[in-house]
């Protein structure tokens, strides 16, 4: 099976995608598009961010959700938050 992954900028804007076998490392995957970058890890990391597709999606899914911010705790039942309750 194969996943595809994106390098993406510091304004979260894809610049580049590509396709492994499913059973890629990340760091594998990372040190892939640092070689095309031609640049060291530090330097990397201050511009770039790796992610595969289905975690781009997925932020970019609560990012834009009617400008909010994605609140997880609404989600979960009320009586599992409140542990002094117990």
């Amino acid at each position: 099976m194969k996943m595809e992954f994106y390098l993406v900028d510091k304004y979260d804007f894809i610049r580049n995608k590509e396709t492994f076998e499913s059973d890629i490392s990340m760091s594998d995957v990372k040190n892939h598009f640092m070689q095309i970058k031609q640049i060291d890890e530090v330097a990397f990391d201050n511009v770039w961010k790796v992610m595969s597709a289905d975690e781009y999606d997925k932020i970019r899914l609560l990012s834009t959700r009617d400008n909010k911010q994605y609140e997880w705790w609404r989600e979960e039942r009320a009586d599992i938050l409140d542990i002094e309750k117990s």
